[in-house]
């Protein structure tokens, strides 16, 4: 039994001028065919890259693949065909040259230089963190990943996937309290606690458009002027705190721990009719999930030791098939039985009854 993740998660646009987070360091890069102006999210550091080549330009498009968060950029110039890729390869981002127009362009950065095919430069930006994403979440959604439209549709379906895999990307970052008296962040969390299904949702929805704008940049103001939240002091404010946040709040929906008792699933959001999840770790060890119809269907835990657990499956679940092996017929047992449970071994819950 094995539970799989088919979605590529390779996000897109066609906007000129659509901004990017530069995964592991602290800035985003707003792209234009013939400029990339670089913004450091905590200050108003910033530098701007030029591109000399003839105009005008077709078949402008960015993608970035959230697996490793590498940033691709390619279009039709006059004089030729222009690619290259935003990437981290280990202490700092580099920009990779792949295509240029008649082999060869000039870019200014402080000085003008000339650029050749496959010739890779480095930027002025340091990598702070070195993780990509671990444990990821799909919720049913197959349309194409195409940032405009995602944007307009506001399905979180689609967004929580997204902020999940963006959020793994950065450390946690360690804040003195809430900016203002009335968090979104910290009342979505207490929602989510609650149980508040209801509410839960347009929540969610209150905090994406209030603190993120374009490919889910993180921003502690509404630039939007939407009247969602009030304008506050940006001095010594951490935007990225925000979507790091996120992850442990969107965790929580899936999983909630507390001593040996495992809650699954315990705050599924009403829209979320069926999905996946796949390596949510916890300290006792990482979950696989996959439900339909609101209810679990199958689960895989591997233990990071030897525990004893009370396993918490939603109230309409009476019981459940667990195997220690796939060729194994398995043994029954009711939801919320003590269970054993030893380091390294994979366990596999299937056949969930009502």
């Amino acid at each position: 039994m094995q539970i799989k993740i088919k979605q590529k998660f390779n996000i897109i646009s066609h906007s000129i001028g659509t901004k990017f987070l530069i995964v592991n360091s602290k800035y985003f890069v707003q792209i234009f065919p013939g400029l990339l102006h670089f913004k450091d999210l905590d200050s108003s550091k910033n530098f701007k890259i030029f591109l000399d080549f003839v105009g005008p330009v077709k078949n402008f498009t960015i993608s970035q693949n959230l697996l490793n968060g590498d940033i691709k950029v390619s279009f039709h110039a006059k004089d030729g065909f222009l690619s290259y890729k935003i990437f981290n390869p280990e202490k700092a981002t580099c920009i990779h040259f792949e295509r240029l127009p008649q082999d060869e362009i000039s870019i200014k950065l402080d000085k003008t230089k000339k650029i050749k095919p496959k010739e890779t430069l480095i930027l002025p930006i340091a990598i702070s963190y070195l993780k990509k994403p671990e444990e990821f979440l799909f919720l049913g959604i197959h349309k194409k990943q195409d940032l405009d439209f995602i944007h307009k549709r506001e399905n979180l379906l689609e967004l929580l996937p997204f902020l999940f895999l963006y959020s793994q990307f950065f450390k946690d970052i360690q804040t003195k309290k809430c900016l203002r008296e009335n968090c979104l962040v910290r009342e979505l969390g207490r929602k989510i606690q609650n149980r508040e299904r209801e509410e839960i949702e347009d929540q969610f929805i209150k905090v994406y458009k209030a603190h993120f704008t374009d490919s889910f940049i993180p921003r502690v103001n509404d630039e939007d002027f939407q009247n969602i939240i009030p304008l506050v002091e940006e001095k010594d404010a951490k935007p990225l705190h925000i979507l790091r946040k996120l992850f442990y709040i969107i965790k929580s929906i899936l999983i909630d721990q507390k001593l040996d008792e495992i809650f699954l699933l315990p705050a599924l959001l009403i829209p979320f009719h069926s999905g996946k999840a796949l390596n949510i770790n916890l300290p006792i060890g990482s979950f696989d999930i996959e439900w339909s119809k609101k209810l679990i269907k199958k689960l895989i835990f591997r233990p990071k030791k030897d525990v004893k657990l009370k396993l918490h499956f939603q109230s309409k679940i009476k019981g459940y098939r667990l195997k220690t092996s796939i060729k194994q017929k398995g043994k029954f047992f009711k939801n919320r039985d003590l269970l054993s449970f030893e380091k390294n071994k994979s366990y596999y819950f299937d056949k969930f009854q009502k």
